[in-house]
């Protein structure tokens, strides 16, 4: 009968810890955040992040569908998604162009 209570009692605890296992890591995730091709334009930085961490190569001339990445930018995942032809016009963007005007506004 002992054993029985030991093994309930066991049972509970370790019940217990891994529920709250889970609340704690679920804390420790990076946020993401899910946008258009067309809103991560009017972010200049974000822009530049994208600009170093996708490559234009990525995009396959014969495929025409949609496409998803993601980036990290400022301990934020942003997974950005666009349709094949959006995502070419993002990249024949002149970036060194988008950089100036952001830092003449500081």
């Amino acid at each position: 009968m002992k054993a029985a209570r030991v093994n309930k009692m066991m049972e509970l605890i370790s019940g217990a810890l891994v529920s709250l296992s889970k609340d704690s890591n679920s804390n420790n995730r990076d946020p993401r955040i899910f946008i258009t091709v067309e809103q991560a334009s009017s972010d200049p930085a974000l822009m530049s992040a994208i600009f170093s961490q996708i490559d234009k190569s990525s995009l396959h001339e014969e495929y025409s569908g949609f496409f998803v990445a993601g980036v990290d930018y400022n301990r934020t995942t942003y997974i950005i998604s666009g349709t094949h032809e959006r995502w070419l016009d993002f990249f024949s963007i002149d970036i060194s162009s988008t950089e100036k005007i952001s830092s003449n506004r500081n």
